[in-house]
């Protein structure tokens, strides 16, 4: 393999490492076919670096970043993960962890607003009825 093939094939893997879970399997693919080309050798130590890299970095890169950046537990990650792909497919394992993680905060912000709310405060200012009587 030549060098624009090694780049075309690692564009092709950043762009497939988007999609959690299943889109490093997705840009493996085409770099295995394209080892097949060059005997089993080349196949075998293709699939070995593939294999070492998606196994580092789900075990220790993934859960890091999800566990830190997006405050989800890899069980909600795999949980959303895998309602949204039977829900909607591609679309869905590219929209799981964003909608994962924007539940929580959406759901604090109408608790919030239930409690001002019964509270008798101004939803948009904080200021209650007092604030609004006629004689001040």
């Amino acid at each position: 393999m030549g060098a624009l093939d090694s780049l075309a094939l690692g564009v092709l893997m950043m762009i497939a490492d988007v999609i959690p879970l299943v889109g490093p399997l997705l840009g493996t693919v085409p770099a295995v076919l394209m080892a097949l080309s060059g005997g089993p050798a080349m196949l075998e130590s293709c699939w070995r670096r593939n294999w070492c890299s998606f196994r580092w970095e789900g075990s220790f890169i993934v859960p890091r970043v999800y566990g830190n950046a997006l405050k989800l537990s890899p069980f909600i990650f795999l949980v959303a993960f895998l309602i949204a792909t039977t829900l909607m497919g591609m679309p869905g394992a590219v929209l799981a962890l964003p909608v994962a993680a924007a539940i929580p905060i959406i759901a604090r912000y109408i608790s919030a607003w239930r409690v001002r709310l019964d509270a008798g405060t101004s939803v948009r200012t904080g200021l209650t009825p007092a604030h609004f009587s006629p004689t001040q």
